[in-house]
């Protein structure tokens, strides 16, 4: 799962163990590791918020739709993008994208996720950066 900011060059990366990350940048926290414990904490969070009830695909040209219906966003109309990525064994993956419309209840969602990992200095600098 990536936090991502549309209008900062800052974003978090939250990736299981065995994903290897490459940071290139200073200005990216990209190496946060969880587990199927967290993960499954993580859910629990997001589909209790009900943040998994509109879920959008990339269809082309950076046109976001959802996937139960013929809605779209604009990626820079959002106050924080959660990217989550969907690995199958077949080695497929998909990027998902959640867009949270208000600054409110951007740091609402960072506050509950950074309970799950321990990493206050990346959360912290996502919260100052919206």
């Amino acid at each position: 799962m990536n936090l991502i900011i549309p209008t900062e060059d800052f974003s978090i990366g939250i990736y299981t163990e065995d994903w290897e990350v490459e940071d290139l940048t200073m200005e990216q926290c990209g190496d946060i590791k969880t587990d199927s414990i967290k993960n499954s904490k993580l859910i629990y969070l997001l589909e209790s918020e009900q943040y998994l009830e509109n879920l959008y695909l990339n269809i082309e040209n950076n046109t976001y739709e959802n996937i139960r219906s013929f809605d779209t966003f604009n990626w820079n109309d959002s106050k924080m993008i959660l990217n989550l990525i969907l690995y199958k064994e077949s080695k497929e993956f998909y990027d998902i994208f959640i867009p949270i419309k208000s600054t409110k209840q951007s740091k609402k969602l960072i506050r509950s996720i950074s309970k799950l990992f321990k990493n206050d200095y990346c959360f912290k600098k996502l919260k100052r950066n919206l």
